[in-house]
């Protein structure tokens, strides 16, 4: 038997060929249509940066950062996580006085209220209606 030889360079087409003819062409990649976001939700979370001690300020800065430079891209969530309710401003003050009794703000049905040392639109009963209405017209 006789052996052909082959050039380097042929044998490479070949086998470029014989590969793309056994894969075939790409086919386009299908979403699910469960309801499955194509991205997670995406937004800022005060806790990431500031832990407990957030204030109004620093969420309202965040919102309008969001709003002018990351909205384009997605992001549309603003969450003001963990601890909102302990009282004092970017220091380390327990949640309670000498007497260990709960320095907590509380409406008549126990639900807890922001702390207005940190959110002064909480003050009375507002809660976070006034941050809320703050933030949404911006985006």
């Amino acid at each position: 038997m006789k052996l052909v030889k082959v050039r380097p360079a042929v044998a490479i087409v070949w086998l470029l060929l014989a590969f793309g003819l056994a894969v075939g062409p790409p086919e386009r990649a299908q979403a699910w249509d469960n309801g499955t976001a194509s991205t997670p939700p995406m937004g800022w979370n005060s806790y990431d940066s500031f832990n407990w001690s957030v204030t109004e300020a620093d969420v309202r800065a965040n919102a309008d950062y969001m709003r002018d430079n990351l909205r384009q891209h997605g992001w549309q969530y603003v969450v003001i996580d963990w601890a909102w309710y302990y009282p004092g401003r970017h220091n380390n003050s327990p949640n309670q006085d000498a007497n260990l009794n709960p320095r907590l703000r509380m409406d008549a049905n126990g639900r807890l209220l922001p702390d207005t040392t940190r959110f002064p639109s909480a003050a009375g009963s507002n809660g976070f209606k006034p941050s809320r209405t703050t933030c949404t017209p911006r985006g």
